[in-house]
């Protein structure tokens, strides 16, 4: 099924593999990472190389990018893991958190100029829905920032987790939430809004009916967890600043980014069962 000249393929699952590794040990670029595998051995093991094997050039993964998108092959991965937590019973299935984080873009306003007119935007938006059990990521989207993207995708969040099987019952979330058609939105959906209430001029969406419950309480101890998501994306998995043009290619990476966070997550924690159960 391979033309018998030109470059060997390189196998989509090596690829995955190396995006994780760059986002694991912050590798600043792909192609200081393919400079790293011609001698990090650790590198090479994970990758299924021989020791021996010449390396891979960093174009590869430009060139196979369309193909992860079409596929939507980084949502998979991410699925995937999240589905083996959920199978391990490492996952809330009925109370979640949602957050919002600005993504800087790589280009700065005076680079570009509009075509259609539109004021440019300098930023996109990631969109983060966790479970409250252990502070794992459920889902991350990627959107453009606007005033009203925050809340405009809890709907969507909401729909795709009962679409994945869970059964939210409570979603916590700040005072960027506290509006009257987002939390009509959760409502619709059966869904209890724990969301901070936001006094300031105006009156709370959030009233005691909902305030009054001690689950509300501890939703908003919880809702806190995902900023360590955030900062972990940020700062380890170099997500600070997209490095793409696009969402399309921004959402890959952040899907990417996210699994590598629920794996180093998920390691701990199956290591903390490993030590409860050699106790008991």
């Amino acid at each position: 099924m391979y033309a018998k000249d030109g470059r060997p393929s390189i196998p989509p699952e090596r690829l995955l593999k190396a995006s994780l590794l760059i986002a694991l040990y912050s590798v600043r670029s792909k192609r200081a990472f393919c400079e790293e595998v011609e001698y990090n051995l650790l590198l090479r093991w994970f990758l299924d190389m021989d020791p021996i094997e010449p390396g891979f050039d960093p174009t590869v993964f430009t060139k196979n990018r369309e193909r992860l998108l079409k596929h939507d092959v980084g949502q998979q991965l991410f699925d995937e893991v999240v589905g083996r937590a959920h199978a391990r019973g490492l996952l809330s299935d009925e109370h979640f958190t949602v957050d919002e984080t600005l993504i800087e873009a790589a280009a700065s306003l005076k680079s570009f100029k509009p075509k259609d007119g539109a004021p440019p935007t300098s930023s996109d938006m990631g969109h983060a829905l966790m479970e409250n059990l252990h502070g794992l990521l459920v889902d991350f989207q990627v959107t453009h920032a606007t005033r009203t993207a925050e809340r405009d995708m809890v709907p969507k969040l909401l729909d795709q987790a009962k679409e994945r099987r869970f059964h939210p019952m409570t979603l916590g979330g700040d005072k960027g939430y506290d509006t009257r058609d987002c939390v009509d939105d959760v409502r619709e959906r059966r869904v209890t809004p724990h969301v901070a209430q936001n006094t300031s001029n105006r009156r709370s969406a959030i009233d005691g009916r909902t305030t009054r419950h001690p689950g509300y309480a501890v939703s908003q101890r919880t809702r806190k967890r995902v900023e360590e998501i955030f900062g972990w994306m940020k700062t380890v998995g170099g997500f600070r600043r997209t490095r793409y043009r696009g969402l399309d290619r921004t959402g890959l990476a952040g899907y990417l980014i996210a699994t590598a966070y629920n794996l180093v997550r998920l390691s701990r924690l199956a290591a903390r069962r490993s030590v409860i159960s050699a106790a008991a």
